[in-house]
């Protein structure tokens, strides 16, 4: 059993000015996931592939181009802006990877994740890489 935190930051967002009024795009997203993970290696083994399902709460965002507006941006220019559209609240999903053991108690792990996000309907491949603390 392991918990874990996601936080995603996109660049890709503009602020929208519309009838007068200006609308912030979000830039940020944060999740956490509890993560249930099943190993295929006795644990004494340097290389331990594993399998692990997640389920959480928290955002996933995506870059979207809005219909043509006037006043994208800080110019104000007409055409289509670019701002994020959340996924989420709840999400799911699988994992599979691997950790190498240095020794007894740490290790770097990658893994491959699919998060699907709901009600807001997504799927969301994440790869992941890291630095693992056993005890």
């Amino acid at each position: 059993m392991s918990l874990q935190g996601r936080l995603q930051y996109l660049n890709t967002g503009e602020d929208i000015t519309y009838a007068g009024k200006t609308y912030k795009t979000t830039k940020f997203a944060l999740a956490g996931l509890a993560k249930a993970s099943y190993f295929l290696a006795e644990a004494s083994e340097h290389f331990q592939p594993f399998v692990a399902a997640q389920a959480g709460v928290g955002d996933i965002r995506y870059p979207a181009t809005t219909p043509p507006l006037q006043g994208c941006g800080p110019t104000g220019a007409p055409g289509g802006c670019r701002d994020t559209v959340r996924t989420g609240l709840g999400l799911a999903g699988v994992a599979a990877g691997v950790v190498y053991m240095f020794g007894e108690s740490v290790g770097i792990y990658s893994s491959l994740s699919a998060l699907a996000g709901f009600p807001d309907f997504a799927l969301n491949a994440d790869l992941n890489l890291g630095v693992a603390f056993i005890k």
